[in-house]
């Protein structure tokens, strides 16, 4: 495979691939074999296979590929997996490919590759290269979104059992108690040119479009250098429930009914003191800061993708 520095490279030939699946993911420990066939059925050779059943391993197995000289990475997971991986493949010359196999798949959807695992691997092989923003906590890079308020709630008591047998219907299941129990907080937004302060239920920091199964923030790309920051004002839950309700139901566009912004940096701070989840993940709690990395990530995308 060939590449170079442009956003619209394309690879010219195949390339030996590494295998890591994350067989903990929806998907991962059935389509595991399955993505193997189908890789060496597109003509690739695969140098290693790593199926990894903790998470937490995910980034020490992709750290040792790099090391030993693998540049073209294919990893199968959720939102999650991908995340957890970035960390050692941001600002290097190794390049990801993507086999969708989590629930909501928010990283696969903005990059606009199918969610057949055929598709995917169709992407591998005949797709470009192209650098994307990676979104940063801290030090910690992080592909799609962070969340705060009542949709890290229904992360946190979301089972990956029920997960793994309804999809993104049990994140629904989870949300209905917990929507009608949840109080606003308090949040504090240090941006670039701004500091904003208001009452919300909901905040989420995006890195691109998609926000989980929906495109939902317009005029916004994966290379613009630009975080998106929405946040849900409402004196009640129900707004939320309402809301919710036409996102999952893909009726109309919810942006329009949110505070926004976009921004390069961005420090939260809110009061009380909640939860942080980090693409499905929850990790950590507030006050954090969430920046943008530009270009920091070489991933295989569909020949004609624009976001």
């Amino acid at each position: 495979m060939q590449y170079d520095q442009s956003p619209s490279s394309v690879t010219t030939n195949l390339s030996p691939v590494a295998l890591v699946v994350n067989t903990h993911s929806r998907q991962g420990s059935a389509l595991f074999v399955d993505a193997q066939r189908v890789l060496r059925e597109r003509g690739f050779a695969i140098s290693a296979t790593r199926a990894v059943r903790h998470p937490r391993q995910l980034g020490e197995v992709v750290c040792q590929l790099v090391a030993d000289g693998e540049r073209l990475i294919v990893v199968g997971g959720g939102d999650g997996t991908f995340t957890t991986i970035v960390d050692e493949l941001a600002y290097r010359d190794v390049v990801l490919g993507v086999l969708p196999l989590g629930t909501a798949n928010t990283f696969a959807r903005t990059l606009g590759i199918p969610l057949t695992l055929e598709g995917a691997v169709d992407v591998i092989a005949s797709g470009r290269v192209r650098e994307v923003d990676l979104g940063k906590v801290g030090e910690d890079y992080f592909t799609s979104e962070v969340s705060i308020g009542v949709a890290t709630e229904m992360t946190r008591h979301t089972s990956r059992h029920l997960k793994r047998i309804l999809g993104i219907l049990a994140y629904g299941l989870a949300g209905v108690r917990i929507f009608l129990g949840h109080r606003p907080f308090r949040c504090t937004l240090r941006l670039d040119d701004s500091v904003e302060t208001f009452e919300t239920h909901q905040l989420l920091i995006a890195n691109g479009p998609y926000v989980g199964i929906r495109r939902l923030i317009p005029n916004t790309t994966l290379d613009n250098q630009r975080l998106v920051v929405l946040a849900v004002e409402s004196p009640t839950p129900w707004n939320i429930i309402r809301l919710a309700f036409c996102y999952v139901a893909g009726l109309g566009s919810i942006y329009s009914e949110t505070l926004h912004w976009q921004t390069r940096t961005a420090t939260v701070e809110t009061a009380p003191r909640r939860a942080v989840d980090v693409d499905g993940e929850v990790n950590g709690v507030t006050p954090v800061r969430v920046s943008v990395a530009p270009r920091a990530l070489k991933v295989l995308v569909p020949s004609r993708h624009e976001n």
